[in-house]
């Protein structure tokens, strides 16, 4: 590599890195305010406070109720103006007459009425000690003056803040900095490692596993019913009730219900400001499956989706049962499973595709890919098979001395059959199969077989799983109804879906985490977007003249978007809306490497050293995983 290149990518291995010692910076001192307590119960003498200027200064004493005391808050009156007086707060020790504390206010900083916390270093073993504090105007009058004083109904405004618990300070401090830290680490790697499939595991496993427990259960969307279903899976619950969706249900130990309760999942989603407490995270670690204690658990809409979709976060929860483990660490090895899956499927994808590697490198370590691959939900193992499938089928079509044995058609059959499970729409990665040269199948015979075989096993068993499924909770009559008798009014719902939400589904594709709460910042959002377009446009990746696999690449492509958009309107939207409702970014995951092959037929060329390009990559998307980690952080925690 020329030494000018290996300067500019220590370039921007160094600038990202400063952008996540910043971003420590404000995260550090998130953690200072988050690991102190709040507390109203102060003791002390007076109960109202007057006008505060020279010549009346306030002195108090007060007994704080916690350690390491770092903060007393006040309620300051400013009369609605602007004052330019300066306060100085001295605190003593209330035995020994000694300051222990000075800080200056300026008052112009202070809003009428609100809660103004004077900050000092912490003091050590402070609780139930006796202390006073002064407050002396340095330069008030009359007319430039706040007043202080207690308000009765809150048992005293005045209250004092302390470390409710050191090891929440210290435990996201360790945690920031060894992101920053291993963040450097793995940029040098990077710049030594030459196989992209070796970028991927390398950065999917370091940040990935730590995102697995990161990530509090139940954030990612529908998560709970997943884990729902995946346990009673475990249990051999294969076929659900009839009614599972409705009053009854499943039966499935009152553990799980405890587990969400504990740490109040449903208290934090769609709201930013809502943190998980570390306290209810160790206390649900405490909780045992009991198996005696058991009730009907609705599974909700996770009940109709195929069982071959949990595999491997059942097996993750049978192994966990069978160990007697508490319902935490089980819920944490169902991830685990399914992460393993995810991560091994997409590794072999990204090592056996030709030309895109880069792209489809890419697009696994998008947030969202991460989100998903780290969960209980299937969704992991739609991403990863139809990666498997489009990975090898490129490689059967653009590799000329490849030609079609048993091994594409495992892939072909698992990448088209795993997904179609899970949602019936991606039966259409058929549409590429056909497409593909019959030369390369060494006749019309064995090009017949494969698709009618892939076919008619992936239709009977979705067919088969519809009539032992429970029946959908949400009845598609009236919406299919409309369909058929409004098929013009239904094509102009599609357009406007698309002209107004596009914006939003490429986004939410990228990196739109949780309940749709958690935002990754747009220039980031938008960096991910210029570098696949630099590697679609790099290199030409389709031969520049094959009129049947461009047609069935855009059915394939049309036929996905709209399939997903008919899907959810059937399934959520009342009949006649003009927007389909319920449309989210991953559902069109699986189509983006598609998309990309696609439209690299547009006559562009980037001129790009390949070697840079490839460990610009790495060093960019080892930054992103960093990031993603101290969002989470930020997000959950702080």
């Amino acid at each position: 590599m020329e030494l000018n290149s290996l300067k500019k990518i220590n370039f921007f291995a160094v600038i990202f890195t400063l952008i996540l010692i910043v971003e420590t910076f404000f995260l550090v001192e998130r953690v200072n305010i988050r690991s102190v307590r709040y507390s109203k119960n102060i003791e002390a003498v007076n109960t109202v406070f007057g006008e505060l200027h020279r010549g009346n200064d306030i002195k108090e004493y007060i007994f704080p109720d916690q350690k390491n005391l770092t903060s007393l808050g006040f309620v300051f009156g400013t009369y609605n103006r602007i004052n330019t007086d300066r306060i100085l707060f001295e605190l003593y020790d209330g035995t020994t007459d000694e300051k222990v504390r000075e800080v200056l206010i300026n008052t112009s900083i202070l809003k009428d009425n609100n809660n103004f916390n004077i900050v000092f270093k912490p003091i050590k073993n402070s609780e139930n000690k006796k202390y006073y504090f002064k407050l002396t105007s340095l330069e008030g009058a009359p007319n430039n003056s706040v007043t202080l004083y207690l308000n009765d109904d809150t048992n005293g405004i005045l209250y004092n803040l302390g470390y409710k618990n050191m090891t929440y300070l210290i435990s996201f401090l360790v945690i920031i900095i060894t992101v920053v830290l291993g963040n450097i680490l793995i940029s040098l790697l990077l710049i030594r490692i030459q196989k992209r499939e070796k970028v991927f595991l390398l950065l999917a496993l370091s940040y990935g596993t730590i995102m697995v427990f990161l990530f509090p259960p139940f954030q990612v969307p529908d998560e709970k019913m997943h884990f729902f279903k995946a346990y009673a899976i475990a249990k051999r619950e294969f076929v659900p009730e009839k009614l599972a969706m409705n009053k009854n249900g499943n039966e499935l130990p009152l553990s799980i219900l405890k587990l969400s309760n504990a740490i109040k999942s449903e208290e934090v989603k769609f709201k930013y400001e809502e943190k998980i407490e570390l306290s209810d995270l160790k206390n649900s670690i405490l909780i045992p499956v009991d198996k005696n204690k058991q009730d009907k658990i609705s599974l909700q809409g996770a009940a109709i989706v195929n069982p071959l979709s949990y595999i491997p976060q059942s097996l993750g929860i049978f192994l966990g049962e069978t160990f007697n483990l508490p319902i935490m660490i089980i819920f944490f090895m169902s991830r685990l499973f399914n992460f393993g899956v995810w991560t091994l499927i997409m590794y072999i994808s990204i090592k056996k595709v030709p030309k895109i590697g880069n792209i489809l490198l890419t697009l696994a370590l998008m947030p969202l890919s991460i989100q998903q691959g780290i969960s209980c939900s299937p969704d992991a193992l739609i991403n990863a098979f139809s990666f498997l499938f489009i990975s090898y089928m490129l490689r059967l079509y653009l590799l000329n001395e490849e030609t079609f044995n048993w091994k594409y058609g495992l892939c072909f059959f698992l990448g088209i059959f795993m997904p179609t499970t899970i949602k019936v729409v991606y039966l259409l990665f058929i549409l590429l199969l056909i497409g593909l040269p019959v030369k390369k199948f060494n006749g019309y015979k064995k090009y017949s077989i494969v698709i009618i075989s892939i076919l008619f096993f992936t239709l009977l068993v979705n067919i088969g799983w519809s009539v032992l499924s429970p029946e959908n909770p949400v009845s598609p009559v009236g919406q299919i109804s409309y369909l058929k008798h409004n098929i013009m009014d239904y094509i102009g719902t599609v357009y406007l879906t698309t002209r107004e939400m596009s914006q939003f589904y490429i986004e939410s594709s990228i990196g739109v985490l949780g309940w749709l709460d958690t935002r990754i910042p747009y220039l980031m959002i938008y960096a991910y977007i210029i570098l696949l377009l630099i590697h679609t446009f790099s290199k030409r990746i389709m031969p520049t003249k094959d009129f049947k696999m461009n047609v069935f690449m855009i059915l394939y492509l049309l036929g996905s978007y709209v399939g997903i958009l008919t899907a959810l309107y059937i399934a959520w939207t009342k009949p006649g809306e003009k927007f389909v409702d319920g449309v989210q970014g991953r559902y069109f995951f699986p189509i983006l490497p598609i998309l990309f092959v696609y439209i690299s037929k547009i006559k562009l060329r980037l001129r790009v050293n390949e070697n840079v390009l490839d460990i610009n990559t790495g060093i960019f998307l080892n930054f992103s995983m960093a990031y993603l980690v101290l969002l989470l952080v930020s997000r959950y925690y702080i």
